[in-house]
């Protein structure tokens, strides 16, 4: 749940509205002029900033933490690796995926991996989301 009154919902960065404006089921009032559309730049830039957050906190993980966090900085980590692919897939085709099982289905076989890891070393999975990072952050590049 997310409560919010209007201020800030217009106040708030719009690269951070699109799964709130995708998935948001007002309980009291409508969001219907409230929150900006969403552009094709924001969906853009939420996968961008996305992945450099998943980048910085997977690398000092693999490098830095010790080994009694790793379960919980993953559990985090790929809950914001699955929405990242959600928007990137969103971008890339138009079809938002409300679900890991449609976003699964929707999905190539290296998105697949992530979505549902197999059992895997924590240090691999850590691997595997800075490898997701460095690629999409580099096929993302600022357009401008």
């Amino acid at each position: 749940g997310f409560i919010s009154g209007q201020g800030v919902l217009q106040s708030w960065p719009r690269y951070d509205l699109v799964q709130f404006s995708m998935e948001t089921l007002p309980y009291y009032g409508s969001l219907q002029g409230i929150l900006p559309e969403i552009t094709e730049e924001d969906i853009r830039e939420n996968v961008r900033i996305t992945a450099a957050t998943l980048y910085h906190a997977a690398s000092h993980s693999y490098n830095y933490a010790d080994e009694e966090s790793y379960g919980e900085r993953l559990q985090a980590m790929y809950k914001m690796l699955r929405f990242a692919i959600q928007s990137l897939h969103y971008l890339q085709t138009g079809e938002y995926c409300k679900t890991k099982a449609e976003l699964y289905a929707s999905s190539d076989s290296a998105s697949k991996a992530l979505i549902f890891p197999e059992s895997i070393s924590h240090r691999q999975m850590f691997a595997d989301i800075i490898q997701w990072s460095t690629d999409t952050l580099k096929k993302l590049k600022p357009l401008s």
